[in-house]
């Protein structure tokens, strides 16, 4: 007797109980089940928009950011298939210019994202490469040339804003 009614009033409890966690999780937790609201992932985003419009069919991109997890790499790949085959660069953590120089010497005739540019990633490209913003870079007979920059919306380091 006392087992059915104490289950019996349990399901007249949990019921509002539930709907109530359901409907206040939301707002709580909202930033971790909608990842794309982040500044640094909608970034990413629109830089693969743009690099669709330039980038030639097929063309072959090297993501280059010492802090990319793979994130940053997928959410390219996403933007940008059926145009071209994203990669990760994962030996472009280095403090030689020369070891730089070496990684990227199964580049030829690819295309480069630099996310996060540094100094020793400037003087392994030969290219000026200012912080706060990222870099399309391409392949050339004569070394690397920029071909189009994004400034950073509003945030100065990518990696302190990212989720």
């Amino acid at each position: 007797e006392f087992r059915r009614v104490l289950f019996r009033s349990h399901r007249a409890w949990i019921r509002p109980v539930f709907v109530a966690v359901v409907l206040l999780a939301q707002p709580a937790f909202g930033s971790k089940i909608r990842f794309d609201l982040n500044p640094v992932t909608r970034y990413v985003r629109s830089v693969g928009a743009d690099m669709a419009a330039v980038l030639p069919p097929a063309a072959r991109l090297i993501v280059i950011d010492p802090a990319d997890n793979g994130k940053r790499a997928l959410l390219l790949r996403y933007e940008l298939a059926g145009r071209a085959r994203v990669e990760r660069l994962q030996d472009a953590v280095s403090d030689e210019p020369m070891a730089l120089r070496r990684a990227l010497g199964s580049a030829v005739g690819a295309y480069l994202w630099v996310h996060v540019p540094t100094p020793v990633l400037s003087e392994a490209l030969d290219a000026t490469l200012s912080p706060l913003s990222s870099y399309l870079v391409e392949s050339t007979t004569s070394g690397w040339r920029v071909v189009r920059s994004w400034p950073y919306p509003g945030y100065t380091d990518p990696v302190a804003e990212d989720d």
